[in-house]
């Protein structure tokens, strides 16, 4: 911890200094935050040593519409290897789990609802409109003639 560093280095440099004080602050704490929808993700910087999982999703702008609050997904680097803690806030029961805190280099994922009336739509618009464009037409050549 950044308090431990700094006892650390203290204790180090108290062989060539007297009574010396040393202070760190870590430049470089961003976290990730995916809030539900395709492409919106969120960098944050972390400004408080200890801001918890609710105020990260409060900084990115809390979840979309799309997104599940009963599918978090808080994914840390510990000992080089990626752990993934979930994390259920869709009910009053989970409220322990808000004060989790997030560390530097934190991702934190919240599952999208499937949109599938969009998704389809999407899919079938172009076909829609080429057929509506040949059967107007076709309907222009046979009245025309």
């Amino acid at each position: 911890t950044i308090k431990e560093a700094e006892e650390y280095l203290q204790k180090e440099y108290s062989t060539y200094y007297n009574e010396p004080f040393v202070m760190l602050n870590v430049a470089n704490r961003r976290v990730v935050v995916f809030p539900g929808d395709a492409g919106a993700a969120k960098v944050i910087t972390l400004t408080e040593n200890n801001t918890s999982l609710l105020e990260a999703l409060a900084l990115a702008g809390g979840l979309s519409d799309r997104g599940k609050a009963n599918s978090i997904r808080l994914v840390r680097m510990v000992d080089n290897e990626r752990h993934v803690f979930n994390v259920d806030l869709s009910t009053i029961d989970n409220i322990d789990k808000i004060d989790i805190i997030v560390e530097a280099n934190d991702v934190i994922y919240v599952e999208p609802t499937p949109d599938v009336a969009r998704e389809i739509l999407k899919d079938v618009a172009p076909v829609i409109s080429l057929i509506s464009s040949a059967f107007f037409i076709w309907v222009v050549l046979t009245r025309g003639v």
